[in-house]
C-alpha cells in the first residue's frame, strides 16, 4: 500500500521532507493489499490562510476557501486505484506550511502518522465507494508500526539518508 502526505494551502501544494519520508516509511510497513482496488492514498493536510493572500493569487484563494468549506473529503479517484482523503490542519494555517522545506521534524513525522490512521479509519464511513478496503485493518496496522517509528531527530536523518540512495 502506498501512502502519500501533501499540504495544501491557496498557494502550495505538495509535500516536504519530513512527509515525503514519513509517507515512504510507512509505505514500507504496510501489506500491499488491504482488500478491494485500493492500491494508494493520499492524504492532503489543507491549511486555511490567515493573512491577506497575495494580490495575484487572489482568485485561488477564493475558490480554496470554496474547496475549504467542503472538507473532510473522502473519494476514489485512478479508475478506482486510489483514495484521496483530503482533511483539516487544527492549529496550523497557511504562513505555518513550509511545503519545501527541507527541514526534518520529529513531531510532524508522528504526528502525520497518527493523524493518517485516524483519517483512514474514518474513511469508510464517509465513502461507500471504497471497493472493499479494510480501513479498520489497515488503520490498525499503522498505530502498531508507529512504535516503531523514529524515536529521535538522529534516527529520522538516518531513514532520510537512507531514502536518498
Amino acid at each position: 500500500m502506498e501512502i502519500v502526505f501533501v499540504y495544501r494551502t491557496y498557494s502550495i501544494f505538495g509535500g516536504n521532507a519530513t512527509l515525503n519520508i514519513a509517507g515512504k516509511w510507512l509505505s514500507k510497513q504496510l501489506k500491499e493489499n488491504y482488500g478491494g482496488t485500493i492500491t494508494s492514498i493520499t492524504i492532503e493536510f489543507c491549511a486555511k490562510n490567515v493573512s491577506p493572500p497575495r494580490k495575484s493569487l487572489e482568485k485561488n484563494n477564493d475558490k480554496f476557501e470554496e474547496f475549504f468549506l467542503q472538507l473532510p473529503i473522502v473519494e476514489v479517484q485512478q479508475k478506482g486505484t486510489e483514495l484521496r482523503i483530503c482533511s483539516r490542519l487544527v492549529k496550523h494555517y497557511h504562513d505555518d506550511i513550509e511545503r519545501d522545506s527541507q527541514v526534518l521534524s520529529l513531531k510532524i513525522f508522528k504526528t502525520t502518522l497518527g493523524k493518517s490512521a485516524s483519517l483512514i479509519e474514518s474513511s469508510g464511513t464517509k465513502n461507500s465507494n471504497l471497493k472493499g478496503l479494510d480501513t479498520e485493518a489497515l488503520s490498525r496496522d499503522i498505530r502498531s508500526v508507529i512504535e516503531k517509528a523514529p524515536q529521535t531527530l538522529r534516527e529520522l536523518a538516518m531513514l532520510y539518508l537512507e531514502q536518498q540512495t
